[in-house]
């Protein structure tokens, strides 16, 4: 499926299960994978994991790739698993390769963590998490990377090389 075909798919309300832990602040897979499955029931267009609101900062790459997994497992073929990165290019481009392994369908970027960075670095961050999977992207803008319709097809234009038009 090209990366435009996928974006068509998504028409809805995307769901963003939330990561529990246990009281030892381990991650609790089993309780994510019921929270999925409940989820996964209701009519989502995709289910994000490890999101902002599936705690994505707070997990290390390797808990990442667990969640992804875990999500992508538990909701099956029932809809598209978006998986979250972030940080810096380096982290992000890792966790980006990671979610693409644990079987995630595209990868939502969320911005760096660097408030006010400048334009042609929040570009740089975006290409290299991108040259780092061949899923999807998604742009998520927050109150510090705030992007106009012409940065987005600036960002669009870095990231996709057409090939899976």
């Amino acid at each position: 499926m090209s990366h435009r075909q996928f974006a068509a798919r998504l028409k809805g309300v995307f769901g963003f299960p939330v990561t529990p832990f246990r009281t030892d602040l381990s991650l609790d897979l089993d309780a994510l994978a019921r929270n999925v499955d409940e989820m996964a029931g209701h009519p989502f267009c995709a289910l994000v994991a490890a999101g902002g609101t599936g705690e994505v900062y707070s997990l290390t790459p390797d808990e990442v790739e667990a969640v992804v997994r875990t999500t992508v497992e538990t909701a099956g073929r029932r809809m598209p698993v978006v998986a979250g990165t972030g940080f810096n290019m380096a982290l992000g481009a890792d966790i980006a390769r990671r979610a693409e392994r644990a079987g995630a369908n595209s990868i939502l970027v969320l911005p760096p963590y660097y408030v006010l960075s400048p334009e042609a670095g929040l570009f740089a961050y975006y290409k290299g998490i991108a040259d780092a999977t061949s899923l999807p992207l998604m742009i998520y803008s927050r109150d510090w990377a705030v992007f106009t319709p012409e940065m987005v097809a600036k960002l669009s234009d870095l990231t996709y090389d057409g090939s899976s038009a």
